[in-house]
């Protein structure tokens, strides 16, 4: 008879109130959590744990911890250990009180010694929690690095070290300290975080040491201090201290545990980095707690706590979370250099002004992070490196979502659903991450030394990206334009784009002009287009260049129209579409370009590695009448007379 038969499951068991196990929350080696529901409704974690021999050692061990660590006191940063018993089972008891076969596949492991026979489980009645640590840090959202993920990153390692050091104060070490023993408080990873999993926690006497023989392999190898690795007996708290830093470090720089080994033992102290809002003091945290000599590694945890206090009361100061219209506006009158702001999930209505410099403005998300305003620009920064991120615009009226006035600012994972888009004014500002869906205009530039990345538009009834005369030296890189007239118009000089691909759908009528370069603007460059849906039949054009000096290189699927000097067309391939070279473009040069056919009237230009089809062979096409028509419509055409600094929407009808 097995000794835990001495722990005989009382008529008073939480196991007998419990109505129905619901699904596997996790499962390990030797046991698993399941969900469960009480006659009552409650809702619980249950830890069930299997013998894996006659006499298990390790069983009676955990029997005696859950005693000691369910009679804590709560703590916010613990998990609630609420109960525990030892039940004998049989196997065919266990399959039919958690049936399926996630549990199946687990729990069978514990019968294989004694099938036909009962076995004492140890189970635990803990408080449900959500996620654990690892989802977390596996969490795409996660690595954004965004204002919300540093706060978040700050509260859970002062979480940690809250749950740890009461549990220190209370002469009991963890012992196997690790992302997956990190509980967040409910689904959806809310914050507080709570140390839980107290299968391996130990008695520890009031001195600080252990005097009973300790296993020098309890816990996970990767976060093991290295005199658990080493077969020491008598280690104590700052194992867990270790093991804490390690997750800290993991925490705070989102690294890889194959590099721990690097910094514990090779001593890469330069691996470990500053933190934007924890500063070099994290830096210094992290390394005090890993050092591989326990002479030279913290004692206790008494200086990380400091180190933390102070750092809470200097980001409450600095760091402001709001959630109401009122709330924001206020804030943003009180605001001062270097003012960040956290936006929960709500709708705010504008108009907003951001008038210090290094304020920092991120939402909680992008789709549920709302600005509404009518009548004016939803958010305009009037001054330099300010930032927003994680929201959405909404206008029905002529204003623009945002406006950037200000220099060297950061807009970032905004989404435009207004009338007017974003309109950049400043120079020096960085803007990535944001779409335009059914927008009137998307993106204006007006400023200089601007860097655009990774724009989606679509459905946008004027234009999707404006170039003003006068803004020079702009980059656009990485842009989806779907179902859009007029994808990206060019006014300045020296500004490039890259990467741009143009998709048009059948069901979409009209003319398209996918990147129109105008006459006022100069040495413009273009790396890399794509064409889905345009038709030179039907009047598209993929590029019009009517600027000087232009130069493309890589082109797919690009009907493309030359009217301006010195332009230079590198690999580009109109595929089933025409290249047409207009009367005004003296001096244009084609390399390796191909397609079914290239119009021009021009009695010399230079042409190297061309591949032109038609039904005589290898060469260029003249066909009058369809080059004139082309050319006449082009010049005619409705664009031409847009004015940049105009709201007039006549093109429309393009």
């Amino acid at each position: 008879m097995s000794k835990l038969a001495q722990y005989p499951s009382p008529d008073s068991s939480f196991l007998n109130n419990i109505k129905t196990y619901d699904f596997c929350l996790g499962q390990g080696a030797f046991g698993l959590v399941a969900h469960a529901t009480d006659h009552d409704g409650g809702k619980y974690a249950v830890k069930f744990l299997l013998p894996v021999d006659e006499d298990d050692k390790r069983q009676k061990q955990i029997v005696r911890e859950t005693e000691i660590t369910k009679n804590l006191k709560k703590h916010p940063n613990i998990v609630k250990v609420i109960d525990s018993d030892v039940k004998q089972y049989t196997a065919l008891e266990i399959e039919v009180i958690l049936p399926g076969e996630e549990f199946r596949s687990l729990l069978v492991r514990g019968f294989l010694f004694k099938r036909d026979k009962p076995v004492p489980v140890v189970a635990i009645q803990m408080q449900l929690c959500g996620e654990n640590l690892r989802t977390w840090l596996n969490l795409v959202e996660t690595k954004q690095n965004n204002l919300f993920i540093q706060r978040d990153q700050v509260e859970i390692i002062s979480n940690l070290i809250s749950g740890l050091e009461f549990l220190h104060m209370h002469n009991l070490m963890h012992r196997d300290l690790k992302p997956e023993n990190i509980m967040f408080t409910e689904k959806g990873c809310k914050l507080p975080v709570k140390i839980g999993d107290f299968g391996l926690c130990r008695k520890i006497s009031p001195e600080g040491t252990q005097t009973d023989s300790l296993s020098s392999y309890a816990g996970t190898r990767v976060y093991m201090a290295p005199e658990c690795r080493t077969g020491q007996k008598d280690y104590s708290y700052p194992a867990d201290i270790f093991s804490a830093g390690l997750i800290i470090w993991e925490v705070m720089q989102f690294v890889k545990y194959s590099l721990f080994e690097r910094l514990v033992y090779d001593e890469e102290e330069k691996l470990v980095k500053s933190h934007p809002l924890a500063g070099e003091g994290i830096r210094a945290v992290i390394i005090s707690m890993t050092k591989r000599k326990i002479q030279h590694r913290l004692p206790n945890l008494r200086r990380v706590r400091n180190y933390l206090q102070i750092l809470e009361a200097q980001l409450a100061e600095k760091v402001v979370k709001v959630g109401s219209t009122q709330e924001f506006k206020s804030t943003l009158m009180k605001a001062v250099s270097g003012t960040s702001i956290l936006l929960r999930d709500a709708i705010y209505k504008g108009p907003f002004s951001v008038n210090a410099d290094k304020v920092v403005i991120t939402g909680e998300s992008m789709e549920r992070t709302i600005f509404q305003c009518e009548g004016q620009n939803c958010v305009t920064f009037f001054e330099n490196d300010c930032s927003i991120s994680n929201v959405a615009m909404v206008s029905s009226r002529l204003n623009y979502g945002l406006e950037v006035i200000g220099n060297g600012n950061k807009v970032e994972n905004v989404a435009f659903n207004s009338r007017k888009g974003l309109l950049i004014s400043g120079n020096n500002n960085v803007v990535s991450n944001i779409k335009f869906s059914h927008c009137l205009e998307g993106l204006t530039i007006k400023g200089c030394d601007n860097k655009v990345d990774k724009v989606d538009l679509e459905n946008i009834e004027i234009f999707g990206i404006k170039i003003q005369p006068q803004s020079s030296r702009n980059s656009v890189t990485n842009v989806r334009i779907i179902d859009t007239k007029l994808g990206i118009l060019i006014g300045g000089s020296s500004n490039s784009l890259a990467h741009v691909s143009l998709v048009k759908n059948n069901q979409v009528e009209g003319k398209f002009r996918g990147i129109y370069l105008f006459s006022v603007g100069e040495n413009n460059t273009i790396r890399g287009l794509s064409c889905t849906g345009y038709h030179s039949e039907e009047e598209d054009w993929g590029l019009i260049i009517r600027s000087r000096n232009t130069m493309v290189d890589h082109g797919d699927g690009v009907p493309v129209l030359v009217q301006a000097s010195n332009a230079t067309l590198t690999d580009v391939h109109s595929g089933g579409q025409v290249i047409l070279v207009g009367t005004n473009a003296v001096q244009a040069k084609l390399i390796r370009c191909s397609g079914s056919k290239l119009l021009t009237h021009l009695p010399n230009f230079s042409m190297k590695g061309c591949d032109f089809e038609s039904h005589l062979g290898l060469e260029i096409i003249e066909d009058v009448p369809l080059m004139k028509k082309w050319l006449d419509n082009s010049e005619n055409d409705e664009i031409l007379s847009y004015d940049f600094d105009s709201d007039d929407e006549s093109v429309t009808s393009l």
